[in-house]
Order: structure tokens, then C-alpha cells, then sequence
């Protein structure tokens, strides 16, 4: 590090050292007044180039390679094959205008006698959006009769993966009758909505995973650089703000646009770097504090060398006057008086902190009144009446002794976390009676709802005529409202925004297995799914032929059946696509934990040990 710094300084400071401290005894120097000699002048000019050259190549650092590694990841989607665009789905329904808001419209379809319903009161398992354009169009379905509504054709998709959302653009209005576009059935919007559904599940198959994009990135070069860029700009405020008194304004510019150039680089650019433990930041702490020495050196430096305050001096005058002053100011620097006096809650964290060692290093349990249990007070396991009676044992009988004190001690440990984490869970945390799923107190609305799904294997899934092969076969995973709610639950509250979990996870690919004579695909892969919002949703896995990127089949568990909040394996009926009759319903093995509230773990430890209240 200290060779490497070496030499990146003499690259950043020669140039101006030599301005600040040769220039003006071999060339000469002039501010512009040929009756006012001054290296200040020329000596600031460096220094706000140098600056403007930093700041150029910190966003050159940003952008070049940010265009790079997006031409380099299209190139590798492109050889894929995954590069592809994201279809819509063509709508036909009948519009008229809303009672309520003429600003918006009501959509209709057909149901199975002909008559026009309203499509918001129908188990579509989708949310329509009010159509993005509907003001532009608001005069062509004016006039249109809820028995007789005027046509809009409708281009919609979902407006993001996992979302349940439908968003839609009316791109024409046509009035009745019309020969070339008709009002949809109920069953037929039911299909068009299931074609988007397939549509943005390819999209997502299409995309490459992010472990793989991340495989593409450039690898993470280490700190070095960062290091360097601070300590060197540090260096540059330091030493040479006498010469430019905008330096360190400058630098803050530089160091806020450094953060975010440095965070996106991170985001997007850079694989992530690998975690190493470090006690400090090493060597650097050392060269840091060389810094303010180098400053003094060289503020006075500029004094004496550079600025008019000596002219008329000798080179040797100049030279004695410039060692009296820095040794001065080392001396003051060093002499600690105008270091600032130590704060008073410094010294209540220091005692705050040596109580804390001293507790725990002593195995010193303070019992809480607040948790039940014995009387308040100190338990120094050291200091037992066990002592006394273990000097007469014999050595076997005193190495029990012994052995069952150090379990004490664990013992006690462990009771005062489980006391910790059972208060700190029941004071973080609200059930919410609607949901099912417990919330955060500290921010509204967090539900905390977690599920844990280990996707194990899958057997007897597709035919003779078209396999699924594991090398070609993936599950997504997601969760959905349960698509068989009566109109009276879809219309009572939910008790939360959005849809009910995260966005699917898609798994990798399996590989073939035999077992007990039966061919079946393995995947064994754990997926972690949160936040859930409600327990009244379903997991879907809906099994995927890579190669044609459709779905062949899938299966369904509710939440509900993980509702005793422990691992349960669980052995799924698969059943394939509609359309797809011809293959057999197969079986996917999963193994789910589904947890509604953090406080359940501490909750079942704590009755363990005999601390639930």
C-alpha cells in the first residue's frame, strides 16, 4: 500500500508542488500586474483543473463502463436467445360512463344469457385498472346505454410480474352493431386474461436470473482505489487550501458525486464484492494521520515560498524563517491544546460499557420483573456455596461439579436471550385480526409474514409424446388470492395494499433421479417468500417446460394448512393445463414452514425454559 501511495502521490502532487515551490526560481511567476509578482495566481489555476479533471473522470468512471457491461449483458441475452419482447393482450368490452365519475368508465362483458354485466363484480382473479386514456375517448361513449354499451378495444397486460394488477389503453371505441368487433363473454375475457398470464410468466422466463446477470459483471478490484481517491483529495484540501480557499467546497461536490457514481457502480456495474472481516482500515489510518503533518509543511511552505509575505528575502532567510515556522505550529499541533476536551456522554457510554463486561464476563443475570419469574437481583455463578462442599468431593465428583456449574452458566445465558428476544418480539408486533399475519408496530402497514419453500422433487408430470425432461424444467413460484373466494370475501376488506405477496421466484432446473424403480426430477432448492401480507392466500407452482417456455401444469397450497407454523413435507397433486388432458396428474414434493409472526419462535423457546407469561 505505502509503495503504491507513494508513487500515486507524486503523480497527483508533483505538478503542483512544482507550481507552489520551483516555478517561480526558474521561470518566474506573474499574477497579470507586471508590478505585482505572485505564484498564487497560477499555482489556484492548476489547482481548478485538477479538480475539473477529477470530477470528469469520476463520471467517465460511471458511464463508460455502465455502457460497456449494457452492451456486453444484450450481447450474452442475444446469444440466449432471451432478448425478447413483452406481448399484450387484445381486449374487447363494452364501455359506458360511470354514473358516479363521468371522468371515468365501467367496463362490461356477456355473460352465458346474453346480458351485459359489469366486469368488476366478477371472479376474474385480476384487478382492472381505469383504462390510462379513458378522458380522451370520454366523448365517443358519452351516449352509450348500459344495455346496449358502445365497444372499446382494449390493449392490456399485467403492470408487473406477480401483480394481479390489469392495466389497459383503449385504443379505439367503436359504437354498435359492428361487424368486425364484438363485446367478449365472461369465458372469453377468463381466457384472454389467462393468455396475459402466460404471456408475463414467458417474459420472465425470458429474462436472465440475477446470478447470472451478476456472472457477467466485472469483478469487484478491492478498496485500493477508494482508499487512495479520499486520502489523496484529503491531502489536496489540506495542504493546499491557503492557495485556493474554495478547495474544500469543491471537494464536498466531488465526494457527493463520488457516492453516487461509487453506489451505482456497485448496483449494476460490479459483481458484489465478497465480505472480509477487518479490525480497522489497516495502513490507511497511518498515512491518514500523516496528512495534517504534510499540511503544515506546506501552508507554511506557501507562505514563505510562494506569496509576497517574504519578498526582498534571501533564499537562506526564507529557508530558517520557513523551519522556525512549522516547527512552531508542530509544536502547537502536538502540544494538545486545542484538542477538544472529552464529552461527558463519552464518558458515560465508557462506563456504560465496562458494567456491560464486567456483567456478562462475571455471568452476572439481571432477572426481569416484566417476564415473571424469580425475585429481582444478581446470580454470580463464581460465587456459589457449591466452593466449599467441592474442595472435600473426590476429583471425579469435582469435575461434575464443575461440568454442571459451566451448564449453569450456558443456561443462564440462555435465558436471558429468550427473556430479550420474547420482549422484543411482543413489543414489535400487531396481529392483524383481518389477515391473519401479524404487522410491525414501528412501521404501519409491514406485514411480517414469512414462508420458507423447499421444492424437493416432481414426478409423473407429461406423456410419451411430450416428456418433461429435468434439464428443461423449472418451477415458478408465487402467491395469489385464492381464486375460489365467494363475491361476499372478495368484496370484504382485504386489510392490505396490493397483492398478497412478493414478486414469484423462479427455480432452477432439475436433474433426473431414480427412486424405488421410478424416474422423478429433482430440484431440492430452498425459496424464501416475504413479505406475506395474509394467510388467506395460496402458494402456486406452476411447472415450466424451459424449451417452449410454457407452462405444462401446476399445483396449489394454502397458507391455511401451514397455519401450526412448522416445517410440514407435503405431497402435491399436480394437475396439467387446460388443454393438455392428455398428461397425467402428477406429484410435487415440497417442504413449507410458514411463519405469521416473528414472536413465535421466542414464544415456544420461552415456555421451554418456563418463561411464557
Amino acid at each position: 500500500i505505502l509503495k503504491t501511495f507513494l508513487f500515486s502521490s507524486v503523480n497527483n502532487y508533483g505538478a503542483v508542488m512544482y507550481q507552489a515551490y520551483v516555478s517561480r526560481y526558474v521561470f518566474g511567476c506573474t499574477s497579470g500586474d507586471d508590478d505585482y509578482e505572485d505564484c498564487l495566481t497560477p499555482l489556484k489555476s492548476l489547482l481548478i483543473m485538477i479538480f475539473i479533471i477529477r470530477a470528469i473522470n469520476v463520471i467517465q468512471g460511471v458511464i463508460e463502463p455502465a455502457y460497456t457491461q449494457a452492451n456486453k449483458i444484450i450481447e450474452v441475452q442475444k446469444a440466449n436467445g432471451a432478448l425478447r419482447p413483452d406481448d399484450n393482450v387484445k381486449i374487447q368490452l363494452g364501455i359506458v360512463a360511470d354514473s358516479a365519475d363521468s371522468s371515468k368508465c365501467e367496463l362490461m362483458c356477456k355473460d352465458g344469457t346474453g346480458e351485459f354485466i359489469s366486469i368488476d363484480g366478477l371472479p376474474l382473479g385480476v384487478l382492472f385498472m381505469q383504462p390510462d386514456n379513458t378522458e380522451s375517448f370520454s366523448t365517443d361513449f358519452k351516449e352509450s346505454d348500459p344495455k346496449n354499451p358502445h365497444i372499446a378495444v382494449l390493449m392490456c397486460k399485467y403492470r408487473s410480474f406477480g401483480n394481479n394488477e390489469f392495466q389497459a389503453t383503449i385504443l379505439d371505441v367503436v359504437k354498435p352493431p359492428s361487424k368486425k368487433v364484438a363485446i367478449f363473454t365472461q369465458d372469453a375475457l377468463a381466457t384472454a386474461i389467462d393468455n396475459a398470464n402466460e404471456l408475463t410468466k414467458e417474459a420472465m422466463l425470458n429474462d436472465m436470473e440475477r446470478y447470472e446477470m451478476e456472472y457477467y459483471l466485472e469483478p469487484y478490484e478491492g478498496l485500493f482505489d477508494e482508499y487512495a481517491e479520499i486520502v489523496l483529495q484529503m491531502g489536496y484540501v489540506v495542504m493546499f487550501s491557503l492557495a485556493w480557499n474554495m478547495i474544500p467546497a469543491v471537494a464536498l461536490a466531488e465526494i457527493l458525486l463520488q457516492i453516487r457514481g461509487d453506489a451505482y457502480q456497485f448496483c449494476n456495474i460490479k459483481r458484489r464484492a465478497d465480505p472480509v472481516p477487518c479490525e480497522d482500515v489497516g495502513y490507511w489510518s497511518t498515512l491518514i494521520s500523516y496528512v495534517p503533518l504534510c499540511g503544515v509543511l506546506s501552508n507554511t511552505a506557501i507562505i514563505c515560498f510562494t506569496t509576497n509575505a517574504l519578498d526582498g528575502w534571501g533564499a537562506e532567510s526564507k529557508l530558517f524563517t520557513w523551519l522556525i515556522m512549522e516547527h512552531a505550529m508542530l509544536c502547537i499541533v502536538n502540544s494538545g491544546l486545542f484538542n477538544p476536551e472529552e464529552p461527558e456522554w463519552i464518558g458515560q457510554v465508557e462506563k456504560r460499557n465496562a458494567y456491560v463486561v464486567d456483567k456478562y464476563k462475571n455471568v452476572k443475570i439481571d432477572d426481569d420483573e416484566g417476564l415473571g419469574g424469580g425475585a429481582a437481583g444478581n446470580l454470580d455463578a463464581d460465587d456459589m456455596n457449591l466452593t466449599a462442599a467441592a474442595n472435600e468431593l473426590m476429583p471425579a465428583n469435582a469435575e461434575k461439579v464443575e461440568y454442571l456449574k459451566e451448564q449453569l452458566r450456558l443456561t443462564d445465558n440462555k435465558i436471558g436471550d429468550l427473556r430479550r428476544q420474547l420482549k422484543k418480539a411482543m413489543s414489535g408486533e400487531l396481529w392483524n385480526e383481518v389477515t391473519g399475519v401479524s404487522e410491525s408496530t414501528m412501521v404501519p402497514g409491514l406485514a411480517l409474514g414469512m414462508l420458507n419453500v423447499t421444492i424437493l422433487s416432481l414426478s409423473g408430470v407429461g406423456t410419451e409424446r411430450k416428456p418433461m425432461k429435468a434439464d428443461q424444467t423449472r418451477i415458478i413460484v408465487a402467491l395469489r388470492v385464492n381464486p375460489q373466494m365467494s363475491a361476499e370475501e372478495r368484496a370484504a376488506p382485504k386489510g392490505y395494499e396490493g397483492p398478497p405477496g412478493p414478486a414469484p421466484v423462479v427455480s432452477r432446473k432439475g436433474t433426473e433421479k431414480t427412486k424405488n424403480n421410478k424416474k422423478l426430477i429433482e430440484i431440492n432448492q430452498e425459496i424464501q417468500l416475504a413479505p406475506i401480507k395474509t394467510i388467506k392466500a395460496e402458494i402456486v407452482f406452476d411447472i415450466v417446460d424451459e424449451r417452449s417456455r410454457k407452462k405444462r401444469a401446476s399445483a396449489v397450497l394454502p397458507l391455511k394448512e401451514l397455519g401450526s407454523q412448522v416445517s410440514v413435507d407435503k405431497s402435491l397433486k399436480v394437475n396439467p393445463k387446460k388443454g393438455d388432458e392428455e398428461s397425467a396428474h402428477g406429484t410435487l414434493h415440497v417442504r413449507a414452514h410458514f411463519q405469521y409472526s416473528v414472536s413465535s419462535k421466542a414464544t415456544q423457546l420461552g415456555w421451554l425454559f418456563g418463561l411464557g407469561a
